[in-house]
């Protein structure tokens, strides 16, 4: 699955537009029509019930103007929520604005400031007797860069609570607004919702720590022409099916931390290598942390080799590792989620009293090379 930078997607936009003679009224539409699409597809029908409608200042407002009039037309009752006066509008959300003044689609303007508690009464005193199917965030989408602030971080903190107290679900157009689509990062405050329908492509952000807040996500094809595509070729792509399948899920705001904490007790003098390659693997497999323990005579060696993995040295030990680092070692082994011990450890009797020890006293799942596992079978030092 491909994903668009916030750029590659304007680009993508404005050769349909200009070069391929598709409307961007035609887009919005599309837009609008998927997301409905979406919503019933997902929550059910939207007939007999309120949908609330917040509209931003640009495009992502007026892709919320279509998902209004097409709520309209399936039979729900849209409640429109203005962040600015409709008439501030421009280009094709202007038009979809003048769409919906003429449909007489029931409207205000939030004004500046407002009070948060008299929204949920202007819902329930115009549609009461209609359950509120779902809330649309159509604020901020892909172009946002700056942190919000003010009256538009106040609809934000609307939204949200809206959603945390009457547990009514936010469905965000393209992303939720207040996320950096590019970067993942939140601009001073986000929406947090439970579907998002992003237009032409996933965009970074989805995937990223602010995406923690899109809830489901679906693309919306909105109809940009493979030719444009061959002209704005996209460099993100995002893990197939066919990988995905084969990893664990994780939580899209996880960190490293969250993935466990490996213990490495590997190498010694003339060996490092595997050791390295040890700690490289846990890595490149999803281990979040890595720590070697290691003789502090070698640590240089796996200072300079080692990026992202830690290391330990061992005072007592010096090109191998040994029984008389024992203590350390257990005192390392403390919040750890599993140890290796193994890859070119060698054969001393040092380091076999050490592994023996670490078997007889260490609870931590633990995996061993073959090599080491049949030298100590071998010297029976396991019975």
């Amino acid at each position: 699955m491909k994903i668009a930078m916030a750029a590659e997607m304007q680009q993508l936009d404005r050769l349909t537009i200009e070069q391929y003679g598709l409307p961007g009224i035609v887009l919005m539409e599309n837009a609008g029509h998927g997301t409905v699409s979406f919503i019933e597809d997902t929550l059910g029908s939207l007939k007999g019930k309120t949908v609330p409608v917040f509209v931003g200042p640009g495009n992502n407002g007026g892709d919320g103007l279509v998902i209004a009039r097409r709520v309209h037309q399936a039979g729900g009752y849209p409640f429109i929520l203005f962040s600015l006066p409709p008439e501030r509008l421009k280009g094709d959300a202007a038009i979809n604005a003048s769409i919906v003044n003429k449909l007489d689609l029931p409207s205000i303007v939030l004004p500046d400031p407002f009070d948060t508690k008299e929204i949920p009464a202007s819902i329930l005193q115009r549609h009461g007797k209609h359950p509120v199917a779902c809330f649309i965030d159509a604020l901020f989408g892909t172009g946002l860069t700056r942190e919000i602030t003010g009256h538009m971080a106040m609809i934000i903190a609307c939204i949200n609570d809206l959603r945390q107290k009457h547990d009514w679900p936010v469905v965000a157009v393209d992303l939720p607004s207040g996320i950096d689509a590019d970067t993942g990062r939140i601009l001073g405050c986000a929406v947090v919702a439970d579907l998002t329908a992003t237009y032409g492509f996933a965009k970074p952000a989805h995937y990223q720590h602010g995406g923690a807040g899109i809830g489901r996500l679906h693309i919306v094809d909105i109809g940009i022409p493979a030719a444009a595509l061959k002209q704005v070729p996209l460099k993100s792509i995002a893990l197939t099916n066919t990988v995905e399948k084969n990893l664990s899920k994780r939580s899209i705001d996880s960190h490293k931390g969250s993935h466990g904490h490996l213990l490495v007790l590997a190498g010694s003098e003339g060996k490092t290598g595997a050791a390295l390659l040890c700690c490289r693997a846990a890595l490149t497999s999803g281990c979040g942390l890595v720590t070697s323990a290691v003789p502090h005579e070698l640590n240089s060696i796996f200072e300079h080799n080692l990026l992202e993995a830690m290391t330990l040295p061992l005072p007592s030990s010096t090109t191998i590792l040994s029984i008389n680092d024992f203590d350390s070692i257990l005192a390392a082994a403390i919040g750890k989620t599993a140890i290796v011990i193994g890859p070119g450890i060698g054969t001393d009797d040092k380091t076999e009293q050490l592994v023996l020890r670490l078997y007889q006293e260490i609870s931590l799942p633990m995996t061993c090379t073959f090599k080491r596992l049949n030298h100590c079978f071998q010297t029976k030092a396991f019975f």
